[in-house]
């Protein structure tokens, strides 16, 4: 919403995110330590980024968003998790973890 009604963002290309950077490793044990479930991580060697893949790091730098609106993150990544894990216990059938997203 805030870009939605920021009148100087016409015709920019803004980033969305929290700007918090984490490892998929370090994700996996935040959920694990979030659910109180041990996880145990498996490869699926088709689906791993290449070794010499453009794309390094997956991190979100909003700081233009910041500088064009008055938004900032509304939540930390635990407490969005935490959410989203309150939503998929309750709404199970809303949700099919054996399909793979893009």
């Amino acid at each position: 919403m805030a870009i939605a009604n920021a009148a100087n963002v016409n015709g920019e290309t803004i980033n969305i995110g929290s700007g918090d950077e984490i490892s998929v490793g370090n994700l996996v044990k935040l959920i694990s330590k979030i659910l109180a479930v041990p996880i145990q991580i498996e490869s699926d060697e088709a689906r791993v980024r290449p070794v010499n893949s453009e794309v390094e790091r997956l991190f979100c730098d909003n700081s233009k968003l910041k500088k064009l609106t008055d938004w900032q993150p509304a939540s930390t990544l635990k407490a969005g998790l935490q959410e989203t894990i309150e939503w998929l216990k309750k709404n199970k059938e809303n949700y099919n973890p054996e399909l793979y997203h893009v």
